[in-house]
């Protein structure tokens, strides 16, 4: 009995060893295979897309206040200062990343912060010369025509020709011609007999040729900083470590699958699940390829129609314009964009014309009827034009789509056609029908203005020999 006895214990502990090391290797693998925090996950994409969204929206900012569309810097500094706010928080890692891809994240962080922080330096020296810039640049032009109306005509030579340059450099273009636009400034500062404030005129002018280059350098400088490159790289090496990470999660829950079969019930539903999802997507892939099918179909129209086809906001403004319109209008596409159908006027219908056409848009929602535009060379023509207002669920109109069609040379067969119904063909000259025509025209003036009406007829002899 004590041999059975010993041996059941040697049993029981093997078992309770095999139960233990099963327990110890079943939290082993579920340690290991723990869940990727998705709020870890989504919150460094997130800092990662704001980062990119800063430096996108720095470089708007900085061209904006470049072109002078913002009046201050505030939204400048405001970007700069998102963008290091992210940098930080691009430091803190999820977790679960695997250790190799935070070593890499370590290294191309520092790059970025350098990049930043040279991007910054550029800026503040954008900032304070494209302060001093903008403020000769608008001093100049008003100033000049004052000193221009103040001068006599045979006074004005060289220094309006300096002007016209000088206007011409301060936008933007020919920015090679700094140096004649130097040599040009100083005869004139050396000129005798200068008017009052010509000095400070030319003091400001010499400001523009000499900030006017560093500004754009700067600009174009700040533009080709590779943050955005750097901020790619960084959502690649993480976008890596992270499929790595949930790959090694992957294996360590297959094994985990093997070693405990009350996992079974569970992935049973999450393949139910994923099953369920895969139609879904499914189902959401064939109507995505129905509707990318559709606008091909559409895109396609539009392009090779021969009818031209204009796509307009609901201010009349030129979104998009088919080849058939270029073809026919002359202009090109960059030529007629954000501007109006106006431009196409050929005055030959006047404003009553225009109101009738637009009351029936409004009430209606579509008008069609004949009309004459001019062509981008100057000529008139007549069209067949169809216009649909497009509104959107409240009923307010949000496009316009306008459909037309070139009818000159309908119009030249018409003339004709009534041409040779009124007219020997052999000779050119009036028929019967437009004799008849005639005469019935002149009884009727007869009886209105109670006036006599005579006919006369002249026989050739031979006339058909």
């Amino acid at each position: 009995m004590s041999g059975v006895s010993s041996l059941r214990a040697a049993l029981h502990w093997r078992m309770l060893s095999v139960f233990l090391a099963l327990l110890v290797l079943t939290t082993w693998l579920f340690r290991q295979a723990g869940e990727i925090s998705t709020s870890e996950h989504y919150a460094y994409l997130h800092a990662l897309r704001q980062a990119q969204q800063a430096d996108t929206e720095l470089n708007s900012a900085v061209l904006a206040s470049y072109a002078d569309l913002l009046q201050n810097y505030d939204p400048v500094r405001r970007h700069l200062a998102e963008l290091a706010d992210t940098e930080a928080r691009l430091a803190v890692f999820p977790s679960a990343l695997p250790e190799d891809t935070r070593e890499r994240l370590q290294l191309s962080l520092p790059r970025l912060a350098t990049l930043r922080s040279d991007k910054a330096t550029q800026v503040d020296r954008f900032q304070r010369g494209n302060s001093v810039l903008r403020n000769s640049e608008a001093y100049f032009p008003q100033a000049a025509d004052d000193v221009l109306l103040g001068r006599q005509a045979a006074e004005q030579g060289d220094f309006a020709h300096f002007v016209r340059r000088l206007l011409t450099f301060m936008r933007g273009a020919r920015l090679d011609d700094a140096s004649h636009l130097q040599g040009e400034l100083q005869k004139l500062q050396t000129a005798p007999r200068q008017p009052p404030g010509f000095s400070g005129l030319l003091s400001h002018a010499e400001v523009i040729i000499a900030r006017r280059p560093e500004v754009n350098a700067l600009v174009e400088a700040i533009l080709a900083t590779p943050t955005a490159a750097q901020l790619d790289q960084i959502g690649q090496i993480y976008a890596a470590g992270h499929e790595a990470a949930q790959q090694r999660a992957g294996i360590y829950r297959g094994l985990l699958y093997l070693v405990s079969l009350l996992l079974a019930g569970n992935i049973l539903l999450a393949m139910v699940r994923i099953e369920r999802d895969r139609r879904d997507l499914a189902e959401r892939y064939a109507a995505q390829q129905r509707a990318e099918g559709q606008l091909r179909l559409y895109a396609t129209v539009f392009t090779n129609a021969t009818e031209g086809m204009t796509i307009t906001d609901a201010d009349s403004k030129v979104l998009a314009v088919n080849p058939a319109f270029v073809a026919i209008t002359g202009y090109s596409e960059a030529e007629i964009l954000g501007k109006t159908p106006a431009m196409l006027n050929s005055g030959r219908q006047d404003a009553a014309f225009y109101r009738k056409m637009w009351d029936e848009l409004t009430t209606r929602g579509q008008w069609q009827g004949e009309i004459w535009n001019r062509r981008k060379d100057g000529g008139s023509y007549p069209q067949w034009l169809s216009v649909a207002a497009i509104r959107d669920e409240s009923g307010s109109t949000t496009h316009y789509i306008g459909i037309f069609t070139d009818i000159s040379e309908r119009k030249q067969n018409e003339a004709r056609i009534h041409h040779l119904a009124h007219h020997d063909a052999l000779t050119g000259l009036p028929n019967r029908l437009l004799l008849e025509d005639r005469v019935q025209q002149g009884i009727l003036l007869a009886r209105r203005t109670q006036r006599p009406i005579a006919v006369v007829f002249i026989d050739l002899d031979r006339f058909k020999n």
